[in-house]
């Protein structure tokens, strides 16, 4: 149908073979179907998952130009524009998503103390259920048009920031609620469980509220990075928060989890 189809030809186009197809990608190929044709749906993804895009559709993704040995985005040609990147999230060994589920991390413990206190007292880390929301773009498990909020964010910014912001106004949201959570199961299904009884009047004002700026502005977004991304002991990141805390192979377990529940939305989508 026209999701295998945008699906195969946005990675003939990228060309990525090192990312190839990852869970998380048809509900993001999914969601823009149901807006766009199909044409204007795979340029979309090409702008959503590319480093850069060319004013005929080609793409071009960090260290595939030829570059082995360098990851970072490539200088912008003429008449290019900037992707949003979104394909450092589905690399081999989740590298793009930590980092984004660091950042996460350190700025909810600023946005939500309470509720970043609640989660790590009941041993809830992010990779939890945060690694589903950004892996999908909040395709899985949110309505359709908080989704395509979301991507129109993406696209518009062209960084992964949103899911980020979004993320934080999720969680923030549901504080009082974490609050009062029992155990580790009852704090999980507030955060996963609890935002899809919410009415659209609700759902509105969290996205305006992540996505406006107010919640999450551009200096916490750097001061993250930053934080995330500076070299401590050993040559490991500043901040590693609760991937780091967790024993070896849990994380990347946890991770594996959210990628086979996301899984489990595309067969039951089918």
């Amino acid at each position: 149908g026209k999701l295998v189809r945008v699906l195969n030809s946005q990675l003939q186009a990228l060309a990525d073979l090192e990312v190839g197809y990852c869970q998380g990608m048809a509900f993001l190929a999914g969601v823009l179907l149901m807006y766009l044709p199909e044409e204007a749906a795979f340029r979309a993804m090409g702008a959503l998952l590319a480093d850069a895009v060319g004013p005929d559709g080609a793409q071009q993704a960090a260290g595939a130009a030829g570059d082995d040995d360098d990851a970072r985005p490539p200088p912008l040609r003429p008449g290019w524009a900037p992707g949003a990147g979104l394909r450092s999230l589905y690399l081999p060994g989740l590298e793009g998503l930590k980092a984004t589920l660091r950042q996460y991390e350190w700025l909810l413990a600023r946005v939500a103390p309470a509720a970043a206190a609640r989660l790590e007292e009941l041993g809830v880390p992010p990779a939890l259920y945060a690694a589903q929301w950004v892996l999908t773009a909040f395709a899985c498990p949110f309505p359709a048009p908080f989704a395509a909020r979301v991507l129109d964010a993406l696209l518009t910014e062209r960084r992964a920031a949103p899911l980020i912001r979004v993320a934080l106004a999720v969680a923030a949201e549901c504080e009082p609620d974490l609050a009062a959570a029992r155990d580790f199961e009852s704090a999980v299904a507030v955060l996963k469980v609890q935002p899809l009884s919410w009415p659209p009047a609700r759902a509105r004002a969290v996205l305006d509220r992540g996505l406006g700026g107010r919640l999450v502005p551009a200096a916490a977004l750097a001061a993250a990075e930053a934080a995330c991304s500076g070299e401590g002991e050993g040559g490991a990141p500043a901040f590693e928060g609760s991937l780091a805390r967790r024993p070896s192979g849990l994380a990347e377990a946890a991770a594996a989890r959210a990628a086979a529940a996301t899984r489990r939305g595309e067969v039951d989508a089918a």
